[in-house]
């Protein structure tokens, strides 16, 4: 589209003129925004108009519970898990078809950067470097707290519960929580005794921040 100019050629000229007595070029410096880190930094229009914030913290929502190692990638079993947490049915030969197109440099994983050029296809480059960044972050901070071992305190626990809050509503599910523990070391099914015999919220079968701190 042809931009038209709301300043008169004279006016340009002027400015240009001032620029010249001051010693400089009368150029206007934009100064590059670095990417954000954090979901609390992400506007709700963010992704738009062809994505919503919600859409793209539940991709990473249900990529990060099939992630389970932290690697930031999925192999081909842990992409028919993630395929099912989306609610995509496809045939086992669709989706290892699919997996391959997905993987484009044929290492037998596919990472967040290689899905999200998939699945959020009509986002603008600046938009997947955005939404990526995000979650890459996160991800490196759940690796962090796992390396705390003994040394995890009070407030890494809460650090912690807000990584796997995605949606922000303060609470966490069963699954969400089984890949908080992975995180502390401890296993699924441990995880889900805890879980029962604790009784903690068993109407809704979630936990809020100060249940699992």
């Amino acid at each position: 589209m042809r931009r038209t100019s709301s300043f008169k050629a004279g006016g340009l000229r002027r400015v240009s003129s001032v620029g010249s007595m001051a010693g400089t070029t009368g150029r206007i410096s934009h100064k590059k925004e670095p990417l954000k880190e954090k979901w609390s930094q992400l506007r709700v229009g963010e992704f738009g108009p062809n994505y919503t914030l919600d859409e793209v913290k539940r991709f990473y929502s249900c990529f990060s519970q099939v992630d389970k190692d932290l690697t930031g990638d999925i192999d081909i079993e842990e992409w028919q898990e993630f395929l099912t947490g989306m609610d995509q049915e496809m045939s086992s030969t669709d989706s290892r078809r699919l997996f391959m197109h997905i993987d484009a440099n044929h290492n037998g994983v596919i990472s967040m950067d290689e899905i999200c050029k998939v699945v959020f296809s009509k986002a603008s480059p600046e938009q997947l470097k955005t939404m990526v960044n995000v979650m890459e972050m996160t991800t490196q901070q759940k690796r962090h707290v796992s390396k705390g071992g003994d040394k995890i305190g009070r407030n890494d626990l809460r650090k912690l519960f807000q990584l796997y809050d995605e949606q922000d509503d303060k609470i966490l599910s069963v699954k969400q929580l089984s890949g908080a523990f992975m995180v502390l070391g401890i296993d699924t099914r441990t995880t889900e005794k805890i879980f029962a015999g604790s009784g903690i919220d068993a109407e809704n079968g979630a936990v809020d921040c100060e249940e699992f701190v």
